[in-house]
């Protein structure tokens, strides 16, 4: 029986966690429950008030995260399908992990109620149940704006980051888009399968106004990311009585609903690699300080060395191992996409 897509990426942990030290396990445990969720995680990212949280509101079709004049999120905030009651689970920078109702959300990661993050939280997961959560197999995350006074939020974004398959890249029609912020937008893109732009705040120019802020962002977007990336002008506060706004939403349940499960397929197979490089990095650097150490016994060194060589010649196999798990479900879809078009054509005759 062939293997799947899974089965070549379960194969690759197994590798990675043969060679792992204790550090490198909870990573590769983390990656492992990413691959049994089949969940994609969609970052929301951008620059302090550009209206993140308000977008991830209207793709769910509830206030659900707290909005305001000022910064808000001071949390990374993920909102998932909740399979029971809703709530949302708090994890704190010490490990401990707690459930509060809904209605306490704004506690832990607004500005206004957790100050300078003087709850110490980590992350906040808000389970609830919406159309597009119950639809589709996705996670919106919802990031602390990066820029703004609160440095610490620009660490909190920077982070999520790493965790992250898809984006949404939020920036404004006015202010335009600025060079931070195409910093940002080169980084997310580079991580992300796929990315999406939204120009928001449209509605605060004229015609004239936002064509040329579109034609603007088109060009920096293209210089940031090397793709001619669709924009989608809107105003995410109006939602789908926007017709900006409808037509990104179109366009991101139809992704969702073609591309998601193999787009998920091949950002699992980024973070296994890049878990592998930064794993040969480290032993690298682990070999380069025993030798530097004259403490260090030779016993310590052969045996720093021989995990070295190790994770070298297992670096090979698994982007292998990667590049035909990403393989592997391109020919699923291309025979599932080939086994729709013949029913379609037995249907119009």
């Amino acid at each position: 029986m062939p293997k799947t897509s899974s089965d070549l990426l379960d194969e690759v942990l197994d590798v990675l966690d043969d060679l792992a030290t204790k550090d490198d396990r909870e990573r590769v445990a983390e990656l492992r429950q990413r691959v049994d969720a089949r969940s994609l995680r969609v970052l929301v990212a951008g620059e302090a008030k550009r209206g993140k949280s308000t977008l991830v509101n209207q793709m769910i079709g509830r206030d659900v995260l707290p909005t305001g004049v000022t910064p808000v999120t001071a949390v990374v905030t993920t909102v998932r399908r909740a399979e029971a009651d809703e709530h949302i689970e708090v994890t704190f920078q010490d490990g401990r992990v707690a459930r509060h109702d809904l209605a306490e959300l704004a506690d832990f990661v607004s500005e206004r109620g957790n100050p300078l993050n003087e709850r110490g939280v980590r992350t906040v997961e808000v389970l609830v149940r919406s159309d597009l959560l119950d639809r589709f197999d996705v996670e919106l995350v919802d990031t602390p704006g990066t820029g703004s006074v609160f440095e610490y939020n620009t660490v909190a974004a920077e982070e999520a980051l790493a965790s992250l398959d898809a984006a949404i890249f939020v920036v404004t029609a006015d202010p335009p888009i600025a060079a931070a912020e195409r910093d940002l937008l080169a980084r997310t893109s580079a991580l992300s399968v796929r990315t999406f732009v939204v120009l928001n705040k449209a509605d605060q120019l004229d015609e004239a106004g936002l064509g040329e802020a579109e034609a603007f962002t088109a060009q920096v977007v293209a210089e940031a990311t090397g793709l001619d990336a669709r924009l989608f002008p809107c105003s995410a506060r109006k939602g789908r009585s926007d017709g900006g706004y409808a037509r990104f939403a179109e366009a991101m349940e139809r992704y969702l609903g073609e591309r998601a499960e193999a787009d998920l397929v091949i950002a699992l197979c980024g973070h296994a690699a890049r878990l592998a490089a930064a794993m040969l990095d480290a032993a690298v650097l682990t070999e380069r300080s025993l030798h530097l150490s004259a403490s260090s016994s030779a016993e310590r060194v052969t045996l720093f060395r021989d995990r070295l060589q190790a994770i070298t010649a297992r670096q090979r196999d698994i982007d292998d191992r990667c590049w035909a798990a990403e393989r592997r479900m391109r020919r699923e879809l291309d025979t599932s996409a080939a086994r729709t078009a013949v029913t379609s054509g037995k249907g119009a005759g």
